[in-house]
C-alpha cells in the first residue's frame, strides 16, 4: 500500500549548548513492480529548525532529501517483509546549517513485521 507519514522529532537539548531543535519529516512510500519482482520506494524530506551560530537564533527550512529503493524478498510469510537496496541522500537543504551539503549513498535493509493488528514494527 502507499503511505504518507508526517513525523516530528523534537531535540530538547543539543550537546554543548542550551539550544533545542526540531525535525519535521514528510515521508512517502510506495511499492512497485520491476521485471516481475517486488520493490519499495521511500522518499523522506525534513523541514529542520536548528540553532544558527553565531547569532543564537534558529534557521528553518528544508533539509537533505533521502531516497531509497528496496528489493522485497519473498519470505514465505505474508506478515514479514524483508529487503535491501540502494539509498541516496541529496544536498537539498536551503542553508548549510540545515543539511550536510554533501551527497551520500549506501545500502539499506528493510524489515517489517505485521502479525499484530495493533502494533507493527
Amino acid at each position: 500500500m502507499k503511505a504518507f507519514n508526517i513525523q516530528n522529532y523534537y531535540i530538547g537539548d543539543i550537546s554543548g549548548s542550551d539550544k533545542d531543535a526540531s525535525q519535521f519529516w514528510f515521508r512517502y512510500a510506495q511499492p512497485f513492480l520491476l521485471a516481475g519482482s517486488h520493490w519499495l520506494l521511500r522518499a523522506s524530506l525534513p523541514v529542520n529548525i536548528y540553532p544558527a551560530p553565531p547569532t543564537g537564533g534558529h534557521k528553518t527550512g528544508p533539509g537533505d532529501l533521502n531516497l531509497f529503493t528496496s528489493w522485497l524478498i519473498d519470505t514465505g510469510d505474508p506478515v514479514i517483509s524483508f529487503g535491501f537496496g540502494p539509498q541516496v541522500t541529496t544536498p537539498t537543504a536551503s542553508d548549510d546549517v540545515l543539511g550536510s551539503d554533501k551527497w551520500s549513498a549506501g545500502l539499506i535493509n528493510v524489515l517489517f513485521y505485521a502479525s499484530s493488528p495493533v502494533f507493527q514494527y
